[in-house]
């Protein structure tokens, strides 16, 4: 069992501006942005149980919260991740071990300036497969998800209202290593071996 929790601090490629705002010099533009520009909180709950059977299962539960709205008058939306994973320990494949994944991610809406935006919260149910390898002191990981159920506002909206279409694929990559904090304290296992002796 692992918890985890954490920050997550905005880079500065985020919207400044309402995209849903008409613009009456520019009706026809493009919003583009790689981060919500806005802190976050993170915990996070991981569960595994290791058997002699040849599959061995896991979960892992995150909650993601904004601190606050940022400069712009932007907050995003609290999202919850959940993800249930089964790995095939008893086959190898590429050397690697496989693993098959459902997860679903449930998001609620974002705001600007205190109004609903109005492509914002959704709940998503994927499925996936995946490798994962054990390199060295690294554990590298990699996966493909494709929707099952994936509803939003936008889907949500009447089609008379709004003509619009959303998917949903996830690709994923990952490197993990374990790091011995014990040796940080050398001294505290020096005291350690000799009470032992």
């Amino acid at each position: 069992m692992f918890i985890g929790a954490g920050l997550i601090v905005p880079s500065k490629n985020s919207l400044d501006e309402n995209p849903f705002n008409p613009d009456s010099t520019d009706p026809e533009h493009i919003h583009f942005s790689l981060s919500e520009g806005v802190y976050k909180t993170s915990v996070e709950l991981q569960y595994f149980k290791r058997t002699h059977s040849s599959i061995f299962y896991g979960s892992v539960l995150r909650w993601t919260t904004p601190v606050t709205q940022n400069k712009y008058g932007f907050i995003s939306g609290s999202q919850l991740d959940v993800s249930l994973m089964a790995y095939l320990q008893s086959k190898s494949i590429f050397k690697g071990m496989p693993f098959l994944t459902i997860s679903g991610l449930f998001r609620t809406p974002d705001y600007w300036n205190g109004e609903n935006a109005p492509n914002s919260g959704a709940s998503i149910l994927q499925i996936g497969v995946g490798e994962i390898w054990k390199i060295g002191n690294n554990v590298v990981s990699i996966s493909v998800r494709t929707p099952i159920i994936f509803t939003n506002s936008v889907a949500a909206e009447s089609q008379s209202d709004i003509d619009s279409d959303a998917k949903a694929w996830f690709a994923g990559f990952s490197v993990r290593r374990s790091f011995d904090l014990q040796s940080l304290w050398p001294a505290a296992e020096d005291e350690h071996e000799e009470h032992d002796h």
